[in-house]
Parts: structure tokens; sequence; C-alpha cells
């Protein structure tokens, strides 16, 4: 949405965006609309189930972290080749990063959070601390900070003094809620929901911080199927062995990968009831 709008509004004439290779997408791919996409590829695809390390953490935080400096050349050979004007940043982690590419090419360094990121539901110990250290040592080299939503505003206003934040809901497009695109019935199709049986949504990220066991526990418990739970989102392979593995056992329990940003209001409006 982001680079649709202002390559749309003639903002940018073009916009690079770099990322993670993985199996079935392309290293360098254009779209139609003026987008052009980097990803590299790095150790943890040739380690895709870190499940074998399962024993070894300190042996995956060496894989991690080695993937995580090769990133980071990609990234500064990226922005040196490109010679970009402005450079945003998503992640409070990659900061440190994005910042050394805007200082090579000079380039203007936006933040733009897509939440409050040192408070995050998983965050916690060291992992948190160090997070912390790196956003109040590099928040203040932005030209500008943008968040989504007013309440996010208030506390970094109020945590770092920051003058030249900004707010931009993350919100759907109109185009993508008329009434005529919305298919109320998607859920009750695809997993054939009796129509007497009520519908609860969990969208978003699976993970043990968001409550995705204690749901699976919960509607797992139920004696009938008066009332389905449907997981709609992404998470590790873990987790989503998990759901699957409940879907099978449970008949109120179904699993929905990710769908397109276009389609997501058709299967929030065909669930009874949201939960978080």
């Amino acid at each position: 949405k982001e680079t649709q709008f202002t390559l749309k509004e003639e903002i940018f004439t073009k916009i690079g965006v770099c990322g993670l290779w993985s199996d079935g997408l392309p290293k360098l791919e254009s779209l139609d609309w003026g987008l052009e996409l980097y990803r590299k590829k790095t150790l943890l695809n040739y380690f895709k189930n870190m499940n074998l390390f399962s024993g070894f953490k300190v042996l995956r935080r060496i894989i991690a972290m080695l993937s995580l400096v090769q990133y980071g050349v990609f990234v500064i050979k990226t922005t040196y080749k490109l010679k970009p004007t402005h450079i945003s940043c998503h992640n409070v982690i990659l900061l440190p990063l994005v910042w050394l590419s805007s200082r090579i090419v000079r380039a203007e360094l936006i933040y733009v959070p897509h939440e409050l990121e040192t408070e995050r539901t998983h965050l916690s110990g060291l992992q948190k601390k160090l997070e912390k250290i790196i956003e109040k040592k590099f928040i203040y080299s932005c030209s500008q900070v943008i968040v989504v939503c007013e309440p996010i505003l208030k506390w970094y206003k109020e945590e770092y003094k920051l003058s030249n934040i900004y707010v931009v809901r993350n919100v759907p497009k109109k185009s993508d809620i008329k009434r005529n695109n919305i298919h109320n019935d998607i859920l009750r199709e695809t997993f054939d929901i009796p129509h007497d049986s009520q519908i609860v949504i969990y969208q978003g990220i699976f993970g043990s911080a968001r409550g995705t066991s204690d749901l699976l526990d919960i509607f797992s418990s139920f004696e009938d199927d008066n009332i389905h739970l449907v997981l709609m989102g992404m998470g590790e392979a873990t987790i989503i062995e998990e759901i699957k593995k409940f879907e099978e056992e449970c008949v109120n329990i179904h699993y929905q990968p990710a769908v397109n940003m276009q389609d997501i209001i058709s299967y929030t409006s065909s669930a009874d009831i949201g939960i978080f």
C-alpha cells in the first residue's frame, strides 16, 4: 500500500525493497506499477529445517547471525548501487544497518515501525534492553518517524520528545472494502461449516505470545461443533504444524493461510466473532 500510493502520487519515481529470498521467488522482480524487489538468499535457506538443530541452540544462533551479516552486506551493496534519496526502516533491530546505509549515500532516513517496537508482546529480557538502546540511539538520526495510530504517536513523543513524528493509519483501502466485493459465506463454504454454527476468527501472526496454543486448547475441549475457530495468518513452521494437527483431530478448528490484501475483508466479514 505504501509503495503503490507514493508511486501513484508521484512522490517518488522509483522504489526498491530489500527482502529475503525463499523458494519460488525470483531474486530480482519488477512489478508493473514501478516497484522493484531485491531478495537475498542466506544461510538460513540452506538450513530450512532449523528443528534439526533443536539440541544445538548455539549453532542455530550462529547460523542466524551469519545470515543477518549476509543480509546486511546485501542491503549496503544494494543501497550503494541504487543511491536512493530516502531510505525507510520498518523495525528497530535493523535501524543501525539502515542508518549506515543512509549515511553512505547521504539519504534521508525514515523510521516506519509497524507497532510499538520495544513494547511488543513477546519481547523481554536482554533482547528488550538491546532494542531499547538501539532505538534510543538511532531514532534522533531519522528525518521523520511514521507510526500507525495516535496512542503509539503519544508514547513516542513522551518517551523521546519527538516533534518529527506522524500517523499514517494501517487500514484497508476503500476499493478493497466495497460491499459488492465482499463474499460473506467464504469461510462456511471453504470449511463446510453449518449455517447454524458460529464462526470465531483469529487473524494475524501465530505464536505463544499471541495466545495461539491457548485458543487451540480451548476450542479442542468443546464437545460439540456449534462454534468453530478459524486461524488465519502466518507463523513459524512448528506453530503451523501444531495448528494442522489440531485441525485433523477437531472438526471445529480450521487453518486458513494468509490471503491477499484485497480479500481480507471477505474472510473477516464471513465470521461471527473476532478474537485476539
